[in-house]
């Protein structure tokens, strides 16, 4: 039977009327409720949450979750985009989100420019170990503030990849 699905796949894919699955990114005709390879249905992945995302980066459980670029219904797009504005290079709409990792990074880059910025001009450090120093946290601030303009424009344009993930009792099972 998902043989037969991925041959009526691949015969679709002909044609320009796809989506993307959010599990396995396998391309899947538009008129399809469920995804050709891992079999997520989309019906019921409509309904996942980033409350529930949270919760199971909280419990350790990464495999529920998914990244989508289709936002979740209780998260506000404003909300997110003014959080990204004001508190991006400290990482707060990623926190929001319960991408930790991801706001402790824009937090380290935040600190990395204060360094920077703070030992270049003082200090005038820029030759010897510290220099290399003052130097890699420039790079990293650098990062850090081309990230930030990114996830700005990314909200703006719909780009932005919410995580979310289905309740234990709507999941799919592969």
């Amino acid at each position: 039977m998902v043989y037969k699905i991925k041959i009526i796949c691949y015969n679709k894919l002909m044609s320009k009327d796809y989506k993307r699955c959010p599990r396995c990114n396998y391309k899947t005709p538009i008129d399809f409720g469920r995804c050709g390879n891992c079999g997520l249905n989309y019906a019921k992945f409509s309904s996942a949450t980033n409350t529930e995302a949270k919760s199971a980066f909280r419990m350790g459980e990464k495999e529920r979750v998914l990244h989508t670029k289709q936002r979740p219904s209780d998260v506000s797009k404003m909300s997110i985009l003014l959080k990204c504005i004001l508190g991006g290079w400290f990482g707060l709409h990623y926190f929001s989100l319960g991408k930790i990792w991801r706001g402790v990074f824009q937090i380290v880059g935040f600190a990395m420019a204060f360094v920077y910025a703070y030992c270049a001009m003082k200090f005038n450090i820029r030759t010897g170990y510290l220099g290399y120093f003052v130097l890699l946290c420039g790079f990293i601030w650098v990062a850090s503030f081309i990230i930030w303009l990114v996830d700005i424009f990314s909200i703006i344009f719909n780009k932005f990849k919410y995580p979310v993930s289905l309740p234990y009792s709507n999941q799919e099972t592969k």
